[in-house]
């Protein structure tokens, strides 16, 4: 998305307003954007960044994932897609918590949405203690045999 940091992560004056606290979050996140994202084969993505919203610049678009504020600074790693001619990849990189990427052609912000835990089925629960019976009830059976 593009603006501001301050617009676009809670006022942008903690690092708690991100979903990424720490660098090797950050860049692992960033890496996910170019595997899974920018380096499908045959997928015009990887080698036109406008089709990012936010990049309308034609030979690169950088993503920035922010995990850190200090002062007015916000750390993070960017995503940069190229347009084919060379790989893409992941760098750190800084910016202002007033930052305005709306007015650069080739940056905008990665906006992540944190998932919560999902939940283990009740069926693996339930196939677990079925698969301790059998096996507590083989052990028995072979004892009094």
């Amino acid at each position: 998305m593009d603006g501001t940091c301050i617009d676009l992560f809670n006022g942008c004056d903690e690092s708690s307003d991100f979903v990424f606290f720490d660098p090797l979050d950050a860049e692992e996140a960033s890496n996910a954007l170019i595997a899974q994202v920018f380096d499908r084969e045959r997928d015009t993505v990887d080698t036109d960044p406008t089709f990012t919203l936010g990049i309308t610049y034609l030979e690169v678009g950088i993503m920035f994932t922010p995990f850190e504020v200090i002062g007015d600074s916000v750390n993070g790693h960017c995503a940069l897609n190229l347009d084919g001619r060379l790989p893409d990849y992941v760098a750190p990189c800084a910016a202002t918590t007033t930052s305005d990427f709306t007015i650069f052609s080739d940056a905008t912000y990665a906006v992540w949405t944190p998932v919560s835990a999902v939940p283990i089925p009740a069926a693996i629960w339930l196939f677990g203690t079925a698969m301790i019976g059998l096996v507590g009830f083989g052990k028995r059976k072979s004892l009094t045999a």
